[in-house]
């Protein structure tokens, strides 16, 4: 079968060559079909796709496209044909390329083949165009595209070119590499001291090559015991380069040789921590340590020092801390124990259920809280928010509550009467009457917010005056005289105070005795009855033709 498909696709290029040949060049232009492959650059064994496009602008009946490319190189797998509406789209790998056949003339342009390619797997590495035979039923140009063999370098066998370089072979196209020596951190093969270098020898991790560094001088020092070399001064040696050390002694905190006293200095031997160097220290003289002070007078006490008898007077120290006992506070000698200052309890406030009853001087608790007995008052206590029975002995409450009201218009708490200013949900319109305005409560008849009226203008023959705040009329319109002339056109507008106004009657919005349109009517009736009259008769008369 596929053999067949095969005959008849190269039947069908060869006739459209051939057709294509003998066409003449159209008049109107010329078709161009180029190709472009999906990738730039491949490597052996890669698959890419060759897209076939074709710029067109005139009706044709058939189309197709034979490959040139290296057969070395590439492969041809298959591919598929775009073309909308074609009777016959074929594409043949064993002729490289496509042909479509139309069922009526068409314009055909935009992607028309794909074609599907491999490089082969012994490809040689370069630069290779693809191009293309094209066979249009129009006079028709191609491009083709290149594309770019590359080899996916294997090297191995590297070798050393010099001291700096080595050199490596691509197993797979035989291209050779150059590159640097990439030393290891190295081998230590003489280890340096403080007094002479060492070596290390380095291996390149690529080729193998070798060299040595040199290991500088060290300060690692190999130094023997510290020996004493004056009373501040120790030293030490290097064994290995000869090298001195010297350094102050360490002291350590010593060892008491004789203790001191309040009559008599103590001594000390400290020693160096690092050689068997050696010094004594002098204790200075201990304080004297007295016994129990004994009162001499208001001014102070004697004491005397327990090791050596020394006597000595001091002040009385009583410090800012009250003594006291059950009855009595004082102030006390921290040394002799005397007493001054001494004054009976002032107590606080009586002790409560929570609070102790205390001495407002020393703070002692004169009696414990638990211990008292409320005294609950019979008329309430009340603040804004609410009510309750005061102890009048300390701060207990008893019976707190909060008021309570009937609505937010009540005024008075309906348990202890205590008076508030009432909550009014004021309406949201004026009310009003002679003496002012006001915003009635939904809930009752309060008043909220009254004030008198504000006047406005003062009323005239043809407007009244009114609040200027909630409109409520204050004073109606004012009457008014008039009388029209003798023809009935104008009539006069007396006001109260004596002035006139002479108005047209057609004008006037406060006494028009009829509506002036209605007037404007009946005067364009009559006019039209006259007319319609007065043509009746001049036709009855001959002076008029007759219809």
């Amino acid at each position: 079968m596929k053999k067949r498909i095969t005959i008849v696709l190269c039947l069908v290029l060869i006739g459209m060559a051939i057709w294509g040949i003998a066409q003449p060049v159209s008049a109107a232009g010329s078709a161009h079909m180029s190709i472009r492959s999906s990738s730039g650059t491949l490597y052996r064994g890669d698959s890419f796709t060759l897209t076939v496009s074709l710029s067109n602008d005139q009706p044709v009946s058939n189309g197709g496209v034979v490959l040139s490319y290296d057969s070395s190189v590439f492969e041809f797998l298959g591919g598929s044909c775009h073309v909308s509406n074609a009777v016959l789209a074929e594409v043949s790998a064993a002729n490289g390329g496509g042909v479509f056949v139309m069922q009526t003339d068409e314009v055909v342009s935009g992607t028309i083949f794909t074609f599907n390619m491999r490089v082969k797997d012994s490809a040689p590495v370069g630069s290779y165009s693809i191009s293309g035979t094209p066979s249009l039923s129009v006079s028709c140009t191609f491009s083709g595209t290149s594309v770019s063999v590359a080899c996916r370098h294997s090297y191995e066998n590297c070798t050393k070119v010099d001291g700096s370089n080595h050199q490596s072979t691509c197993a797979l196209c035989g291209q050779k590499k150059t590159e640097a020596h990439a030393w290891n951190s190295g081998t230590v093969t003489k280890a340096a001291t403080c007094k002479e270098t060492g070596t290390k020898r380095l291996t390149c991790t690529g080729c193998g090559a070798t060299k040595d560094e040199t290991i500088p001088v060290t300060n690692d020092h190999k130094y023997g015991n510290w020996s004493k070399v004056s009373e501040t001064k120790h030293s030490r040696t290097c064994g290995v380069c000869g090298k001195k050390e010297t350094a102050s002694h360490t002291w350590n905190s010593g060892k008491v040789t004789k203790k001191a006293t309040c009559q008599e200095t103590g001594s000390r031997k400290l020693t160096c921590t690092a050689c068997d160097a050696a010094k004594t220290e002098t204790i200075d003289k201990t304080a004297h340590s007295y016994g129990d002070a004994s009162f001499v007078d208001d001014s102070g006490h004697r004491a005397a020092c327990k090791s050596c008898g020394h006597e000595v007077t001091q002040a009385h120290q009583y410090g800012d801390a009250w003594k006291h006992d059950e009855n009595w506070h004082f102030r006390r000698c921290g040394g002799c124990g005397h007493e001054k200052d001494q004054a009976a309890h002032e107590p606080g406030p009586k002790a409560t259920e929570t609070t102790d009853q205390i001495c407002t001087v020393c703070s002692r608790v004169l009696q414990p809280k638990g211990t008292h007995v409320h005294s609950f008052a019979a008329e309430w206590s009340v603040d804004e928010t609410g009510h309750w029975y005061a102890c009048g002995d300390c701060n207990e409450k008893d019976s707190a509550a909060l008021h309570v009201f009937d609505n937010d218009c009540d005024a008075d708490c309906n348990t202890c009467g205590m008076n508030r200013q009432p909550l009014h949900a004021a309406a949201g319109e004026w009310s009003a009457d002679e003496s002012g305005h006001w915003y009635a409560c939904r809930d009752c008849d309060e008043k909220v917010s009254f004030v008198p009226h504000i006047p406005g203008p003062e009323a005239t023959i043809t407007s009244a005056q009114s609040c200027t705040a909630c409109g409520y009329e204050l004073a109606p319109v004012l009457p008014h005289d008039h009388a029209f002339d003798e023809q009935g056109k104008v009539h006069i507008h007396r006001c109260a105070c004596g002035e006139i106004y002479e108005a047209g009657m057609a004008d006037c919005d406060v006494c028009d005795p009829f509506p002036w349109w209605i007037v404007c009517v009946a005067e364009a009736v009559v006019f039209c009855a006259v007319s319609i009259g007065f043509i009746l008769w001049l036709k009855k008369r001959g002076i008029l033709p007759s219809a």
